[in-house]
């Protein structure tokens, strides 16, 4: 389990080419992950990850998405409610020799439409902004479905052996959106390449 603190800096509703620290929420995940193993070469890596956060307010413009540019008396005070997530993942592995194993991943994200509401009278800040609260959760909701590749070349096993000089791992992985639907997701690749090195002795 882990816990979000509402310490990051949200856009600022006068400034459009700022950039926020967060989203300045809290919010609680709950995550489990796990491996099953089935053979001495096979296993499966099984994870899967719920998170929720409380209302918060802040100051918006309020104006649906295709109207980017709203005037300052759109500014009102909002509750905001972000939709709970969850994600699974899946990964079966192959290990190929003491050295090398690679892995295929399955990755599922859902993430709920974000709600918002005024603070105070809805009618009169409605009369003022032109448009309801909820328009701002309009294609909010998120869910998309990735799939990738994982290389590792390790010499853990070959050092604890006294058959390496140097302890390290190097993982190279790739992950692209399959399928993706409702807002803001990306259709990319994403390559990453991650190297870790130890040291003091491995028992």
């Amino acid at each position: 389990m882990s816990a979000r603190l509402a310490t990051g800096s949200p856009d600022s509703p006068d400034n459009f080419i700022d950039l926020p620290t967060g989203t300045h929420e809290r919010g609680v995940e709950v995550a489990m992950k796990n491996d099953l193993i089935a053979g001495s070469n096979f296993w499966f890596h099984v994870g899967g990850r719920y998170g929720t956060s409380s209302p918060d307010q802040l100051t918006r413009r309020v104006s649906p998405w295709w109207l980017p540019y709203a005037p300052f008396s759109a500014d009102a005070l909002v509750q905001r409610k972000l939709g709970d997530y969850y994600g699974v993942d899946l990964v079966p592995n192959w290990q190929l020799d003491e050295s090398f194993d690679v892995g295929i991943g399955w990755h599922y994200y859902h993430q709920a439409a974000t709600t918002y509401s005024y603070v105070g009278d809805p009618v009169a800040q409605q009369a003022l902004t032109g448009y309801p609260a909820s328009v701002l959760g309009l294609n909010t909701e998120v869910e998309r479905m990735r799939v990738g590749v994982g290389l590792t070349f390790t010499t853990l096993d070959r050092y604890a052996r006294g058959r390496a000089r140097l302890p390290y791992r190097v993982t190279w992985t790739y992950n692209t959106t399959l399928y993706g639907r409702g807002g803001q997701v990306p259709h990319d690749g994403v390559m990453s390449l991650m190297i870790s090195a130890y040291f003091g002795n491995l028992r």
